[in-house]
């Protein structure tokens, strides 16, 4: 344990937080000259900034391992079948989608539990409007204004499953689910870049489940064996083979998609495409009254600027 003063020479730490308990000095190894000798070229953009461990002092004691990423579904065929030829790359587009989907009795997205699918919509629709360094604007800024304007426009009436919603945003963990319980959902569910709001580089929605980290060692030699071993687990072929034989997702640049299954060989390739990799708003602002702010936008209850500002906690 390392409250004791032993410590195992690699170990996975859960991305949430927990590393804040343990010491940070040189108990821990400082893994950032590798990352900047090319080592951080193996990641996801955005995923080591998003693990962010270290001790203040420009020292990086982890590194990204399995990560949660959160595209943007939808049903090629609802799609097809409402008019809809490709799925919409910018706000006027989308609007002129959501028309069609409503007149052919389409839900355009789901809400998911808790408004979980909405959250991450929105998150996709905030980056979109205001870059990559969104969650560090007030939620009150009015570059945040046309994400919420355009959110109005998905409220949903049923589950994806149902075959009559047009897109959700979940991550790899609805894959296997859609392929047991709704075959031809899952036959049909495609990966799509959310319509662009203002210039951005492609991008995806994420966030860390797990970290690597490694044991300091005055022994260069262990210290030598130690990091080799991270940067092995790391590799992108691994990351892919583990990836085909549990379904999670990891925090590396995949190498070509082989024989998996056809959502997550779509996920990979989301992940090739991505430049950036930005965190969801529910971990960005994990006490924003989102599924209660939301249920006023899309009532009526709230236009887009009050529903802002309900994030923020202003009920003015």
């Amino acid at each position: 344990m390392l409250a004791d003063g032993s410590l195992p020479d690699v170990f996975v730490l859960q991305a949430d937080g927990a590393v804040s308990g343990f010491p940070r000095s040189e108990r821990l190894m400082d893994l950032s000259t590798e990352l900047e000798r090319g080592w951080a070229g193996t990641f996801l953009p955005g995923a080591v900034e998003a693990v962010g461990v270290g001790r203040g002092d420009g020292a990086q004691l982890a590194v990204p391992f399995e990560y949660r990423l959160s595209p943007v579904w939808y049903h090629d065929g609802v799609l097809k079948a409402a008019g809809v030829g490709a799925f919409p790359r910018s706000a006027g587009e989308l609007a002129a989608a959501v028309t069609r989907l409503r007149a052919a009795g389409v839900a355009p997205a789901e809400v998911g539990e808790g408004a979980a699918s909405a959250s991450l919509w929105f998150s996709y629709l905030a980056v979109s409007a205001a870059g990559r360094a969104v969650w560090d604007l007030t939620l009150t800024d009015p570059r945040l204004a046309p994400a919420a304007t355009t959110l109005r426009l998905l409220y949903p009436v049923a589950g994806y499953e149902s075959g009559r919603v047009a897109t959700t945003v979940r991550d790899e963990r609805a894959v296997a689910p859609l392929r047991d319980s709704a075959a031809a959902v899952h036959a049909a569910s495609r990966w799509a870049p959310a319509p662009a709001l203002a210039e951005q580089d492609p991008f995806l929605i994420g966030s860390p489940v797990s970290a690597l980290a490694a044991a300091a060692s005055e022994d260069a030699r262990r210290s030598a064996a130690t990091l080799n071993l991270v940067r092995w687990l790391t590799l992108p072929a691994n990351a892919l083979l583990l990836t085909e034989r549990s379904g999670s997702m990891f925090a590396t640049r995949y190498p070509a998609v082989r024989n998996v299954d056809p959502m997550l060989a779509e996920l990979i390739r989301a992940t090739r495409d991505a430049r950036f990799v930005a965190l969801p708003f529910a971990s960005a602002h994990p006490e924003a009254p989102f599924a209660e702010a939301f249920g006023d936008l899309v009532s009526g209850r709230l236009d887009p600027t009050a529903f802002l500002r309900a994030l923020a906690g202003d009920p003015s």
